[in-house]
């Protein structure tokens, strides 16, 4: 049970940190555009 739980808890992380790169990765490109 126990790590099952620390297994969806470490996909849960990964997900946020992928999504805070996307939007990172987003706001730089939008950045980009706007300064040209």
């Amino acid at each position: 049970m126990s790590k099952s739980r620390d297994q969806s808890i470490h996909l849960n992380n990964i997900t946020i940190l992928v999504a805070i790169g996307l939007i990172v990765a987003f706001y730089g490109t939008v950045s980009a555009l706007i300064q040209q």
